[in-house]
């Protein structure tokens, strides 16, 4: 909660948690985030492959063809199915 507070603080505002690896199974830590947090949380079906997926946006950030993009327009590019 408090480096969710201090990034609010920057003016960048929080509307979502999402949980990936193996806490996101669990339902009673991702309620506590929740109400912990005063946010929603999304508990994404494909969190056994988060380090891998984080791990391609991360490379295609370095990619000539990619490094126009912001870090958002790739996950959104990347996550369409």
């Amino acid at each position: 909660r408090h480096i969710i507070e201090v990034i609010n603080f920057q003016k960048i505002n929080f509307k979502i948690i999402i949980l990936i690896g193996g806490l996101g199974k669990n339902n009673i830590y991702a309620q506590t985030i929740s109400d912990v947090c005063n946010l929603p949380v999304l508990i994404t079906d494909m969190s056994d492959y988060a380090v891998l997926f984080g791990s391609a946006i991360l490379g295609a950030s370095n990619y000539d063809t990619f490094k126009s993009l912001s870090f958002d327009d790739l996950i959104r590019k990347f996550s369409k199915s």
